[in-house]
């Protein structure tokens, strides 16, 4: 039975990080889906032929191991993932309500307020990884630190901002050529339209540009594309929610579209944040 039929939405996981977590620990498994086994009855499915370079001999192989380019093996790896962070989670030697655990895919994070406590879980997590077979990169690990980057997203006590590789990433692509081209780059800055104000109504001739036949690249889309790109670079630190509060959503309309911005009142001076753009 699968516990998580899809891949989480980050904006909703993230909404679980409470404004008093300030020691953060974030693990990247390595190679991950090829640390699922798959059963015997199952292989069969994976068959492929190959062919050997030497004498042109060809071979009928099989995977043994959860492959890459699977359709269904993120959502597979995740489900058998969390079942064994759950179980991990039940027999704990640390109190559940004294720690946060995500988990994006092949992604951990790990929340706390106490650094020991963080440094605890961190430990135990690693040693049950590694008793199941999973494999953890070094070079990705960030551990008990008081600012992470998980998912793209400069995590800190309170806030999230966008990180540094993801604005400077889209700020290197070129205008586009083509029509592939735009939307892999509507692609990239709507996954950050969370911070942009007015996302929807500055991209709206890029979003236009994708109904002409053939391809055009004018004024308005030239400006839309730098206008995005400066605002990545002024993007605000948001605040993260606190399920327990009421929220404000101040909303207008401006050329037929909806634009809204997504506030509550947080921290000890309980003064107004912005939690997100919205249009």
């Amino acid at each position: 039975m699968d516990i998580y039929p899809v891949v989480a939405n980050p904006y909703t996981l993230l909404t679980s990080v409470k404004e008093t977590y300030k020691w953060f620990t974030v693990i990247d498994l390595k190679d991950a889906f090829f640390c699922i086994p798959l059963g015997k009855e199952s292989r069969n499915l994976f068959a492929f032929e190959g062919e050997n370079p030497g004498n042109g001999r060809k071979t009928q192989l099989t995977w043994t191991r959860l492959r890459q380019g699977f359709k269904n093996s993120p959502t597979l790896f995740r489900n058998q993932l969390a079942k064994e962070l759950e179980t991990w989670t039940a027999r704990g030697q640390v109190l559940r309500e004294q720690y946060l655990l995500l988990q994006y895919v092949d992604n951990i994070l790990i929340a706390t307020e106490e650094k020991t406590t963080c440094i605890k879980v961190t430990i135990e997590i690693l040693n049950s990884l590694g008793m199941e077979g999973y494999n953890v990169s070094k070079e990705k690990a960030q551990i008990a630190q008081q600012t992470v980057i998980y998912l793209g997203c400069e995590i800190s006590q309170g806030q999230q901002k966008l990180g540094t590789n993801c604005i400077q990433a889209i700020h290197a692509i070129p205008e586009p050529q083509n029509l592939h081209e735009l939307r892999i780059f509507l692609g990239m800055t709507g996954w950050c339209r969370l911070w942009i104000m007015d996302y929807g109504l500055i991209a709206k001739p890029l979003y236009e540009a994708q109904k002409m036949q053939p391809f055009t690249w004018g004024k308005p889309q030239e400006e839309a594309f730098l206008k995005l790109k400066e605002a990545l670079i002024t993007a605000p630190a948001l605040g993260l929610p606190d399920l327990s509060k009421d929220f404000q959503l101040f909303v207008h309309e401006r050329l037929c579209l909806a634009l809204g911005v997504l506030t509550q009142c947080l921290g000890s001076w309980n003064k107004l944040e912005r939690l997100g753009y919205f249009s």
